[in-house]
């Protein structure tokens, strides 16, 4: 049986129990099916917290993860779709990353930052351009976040055009508002108030650091 006939046997299913025999059968039925195929086709988003969570429990040492690949499938089984925070860019004006920040991130680019933070700053530019020249209507458009099927990415601008970009999980609320919360509360007092803070165009301060860490971890979308 192929892993969408399992899933698709899965969905109209009903009795928890043979739900459970489904689900460890589609788990074992190999590492990479197990790992990309389910996560694909949002395997767990038919299942109820607890069984999922107990299933990545009894089949974790049968498929034999890596470490990533664990973090992947326990991101995917913790809650039910945890609302989580990767990770957060800060540009200044001149679309250069004086800040990246990163807390739950399942994976890593092939290219370095340096390029990252420039194909991350180019994609907000053209969509920013995109959004406006699409526009059905008159008034200026403003880019705020979009989203995949697997992460969300919200973009916050201030007056002297620093850049905010956080990835979230899609649905992560209020993340508009912690971008806003996260310029004003610790930007503005530990590193607009404190030019210092800044060498070599990056942001250098530990209590800058702090405070952004404590600020975003106790947010509601933060597991």
């Amino acid at each position: 049986m192929s892993i969408a006939a399992v899933i698709t046997e899965l969905n109209a299913l009903k009795h928890k129990n043979k739900r459970k025999q489904i689900a460890y059968l589609t788990l074992t039925y190999g590492k990479h099916d197990a790992v990309d195929q389910l996560v694909k086709l949002n395997f767990w988003q038919v299942m109820s917290v607890q069984l999922c969570t107990k299933q990545y429990i009894s089949c974790r040492k049968n498929l034999k993860l890596s470490t990533n690949e664990k973090m992947l499938l326990r991101h995917r089984t913790s809650t039910r779709w945890r609302m989580t925070i990767h990770c957060l860019y800060i540009f200044d004006r001149h679309g250069k990353c004086i800040s990246y920040i990163e807390w739950k991130r399942y994976k890593q680019l092939s290219m370095n930052r340096i390029e990252e933070f420039q194909l991350v700053n180019g994609l907000i530019s053209s969509i920013k351009s995109f959004v406006n020249k699409l526009s059905p209507i008159s008034t200026r458009c403003v880019f705020k976040s979009f989203c995949t099927d697997s992460y969300k990415l919200t973009y916050f601008e201030t007056p002297t055009s620093l850049k905010f970009v956080i990835n979230t999980d899609i649905h992560a609320k209020n993340v508009h508002n912690l971008l806003q919360t996260i310029f004003s509360e610790v930007y503005v007092p530990y590193v607009t108030k404190n030019p210092s803070s800044i060498k070599n165009n990056k942001i250098c301060s530990e209590l800058f650091s702090t405070k952004l860490d404590e600020l975003v971890q106790a947010h509601e979308c933060f597991d």
